[in-house]
């Protein structure tokens, strides 16, 4: 019992943590690397990582497979997002961005991807994605957001490493992995950015998302490989390579003003 209630207490303190500071930083450096830091499994990974300590090693190693596939809906959000964002205020280019993300993890669901395959396919729906957003234009500055702001997004991640963990025995191990990437930071950061600074910046915003997927990428590749050898090394080596590619992605970012 002193263990369950430790990993809940985790849960419930250290998501929201992780969340804010990255929203923090965000504001300071603008929406791309909002976006880009949004793209970081910071709730997903310590989801999956409770889930193999909750519900074992192949279980994690399962939802993580599955988690990498549901990044070709990720990419298809964002092109969506960026499609409808200069077309209606933000509820458009959100809702019809998740609903094309429904669409497609539907079509993983009952159409598994082997690990390797979905690894392939996810990085090259990020770059194809990438190309189609297209450039986002001179940088916008992004302050004066509403008091509610940082804790809508704690409340809303808290939510789903809480909710997603308690029900993963319920839900079995593909959907919850497809659930874990559905793009609730994205929606709520690009829906936040649109409504307060326009569209150019939510593209921005979305933009960076893409690029801070390569590195959630490999982590979940990492991941799905390595979890039901050692859950300890898999997301040592997950965290690792993710940190590497996040490095590489924000230098392209900064290098040439993506």
């Amino acid at each position: 019992m002193d263990a369950d209630v430790s990993i809940l207490t985790l849960k419930v303190i250290g998501t929201p943590a992780i969340v804010s500071g990255a929203t923090l930083a965000g504001r300071r450096w603008g929406p791309t690397v909002a976006g880009w830091l949004g793209g970081l499994p910071l709730a997903s990974g310590p989801l999956t990582l409770f889930l193999a300590i909750e519900q074992g090693p192949r279980f994690a190693a399962q939802s993580a497979d599955a988690t990498l596939a549901g990044v070709l809906g990720v990419a298809t959000f964002a092109v969506t997002f960026c499609q409808f964002a200069p077309r209606g205020r933000w509820p458009l280019p959100v809702f019809g961005g998740q609903l094309s993300y429904v669409g497609v993890a539907a079509i993983v669901l009952f159409v598994p991807l082997p690990a390797f395959s979905a690894f392939v396919l996810s990085l090259l729906a990020l770059t194809v994605a990438i190309r189609l957003v297209g450039s986002p234009g001179s940088p916008e500055s992004v302050s004066g957001a509403p008091y509610w702001d940082i804790p809508a997004r704690a409340l809303a991640a808290t939510v789903l490493v809480v909710g997603l963990s308690s029900l993963a025995a319920t839900l079995g191990a593909r959907i919850v992995g497809l659930i874990a990437p559905f793009p609730i930071y994205a929606s709520i950061m690009g829906g936040f950015t649109h409504g307060l600074y326009g569209p150019g910046a939510s593209i921005r915003l979305i933009r960076g998302v893409l690029m801070g997927l390569y590195g959630f990428v490999c982590f979940y590749f990492a991941v799905a490989l390595l979890a039901t050898t050692s859950v300890v090394l898999a997301f040592a080596v997950a965290t690792g390579t993710a940190l590497v590619v996040q490095g590489g992605s924000m230098w392209l970012i900064r290098r040439f003003g993506w």
